[in-house]
């Protein structure tokens, strides 16, 4: 639920208020829609969607490292 509120599927993320700009300006779900709908419908070159890119690529690490302290090592 969270996904599809702060993503930008319903309403664009420049139009929430308060704490809710926060999570939409940093949720990585609105990097994807942002650049999938630039890739599509806009036919942007990746180069134009540079930034969108790097924040993605840079939360691939950040979320291995929440699940590698979050979850236990399952024994043999």
């Amino acid at each position: 639920m969270p996904t599809i509120q702060f993503s930008g599927l319903l309403q664009p993320v420049s139009t929430l208020e308060g704490n809710a700009k926060l999570v939409g300006s940093i949720w990585p779900a609105s990097y994807y829609m942002h650049s999938s709908l630039g890739t599509y419908t806009k036919g942007l070159r990746p180069g134009l969607m540079l930034g969108d890119i790097l924040f993605l690529a840079g939360c691939i690490p950040v979320f291995l490292a929440i699940s590698f302290v979050g979850l236990k090592k399952q024994e043999k």
